[in-house]
């Protein structure tokens, strides 16, 4: 399955335009914790969320991809 998964991400691309879209629409609350080690996640993609949602809240832990999994406190203390 998790190898279906990362196939199918190579079609995420053609997405973006209509995921932004949605997001410049809907203005939906958006809480992004990112690891700043991550290397398919850099730091300066959160510009295109902050970009289109207003008020997106995005957060840097001194973690890998996996940051939730790794670095879980961090994530639980931003979503109070």
């Amino acid at each position: 399955m998790q190898l279906d998964l990362l196939y199918d991400y190579r079609t995420n691309l053609d997405l973006y335009p209509a995921f932004h879209a949605y997001f410049r629409e809907s203005q939906v609350p958006l809480l992004a914790v990112w690891g700043k080690g991550d290397p398919a996640f850099v730091p300066p993609g959160d510009r295109a969320f902050r970009k289109d949602l207003k008020d997106a809240r995005v957060a840097f832990v001194n973690a890998g991809h996996f940051a939730l999994e790794t670095r879980g406190g961090g994530g639980r203390l931003r979503m109070r």
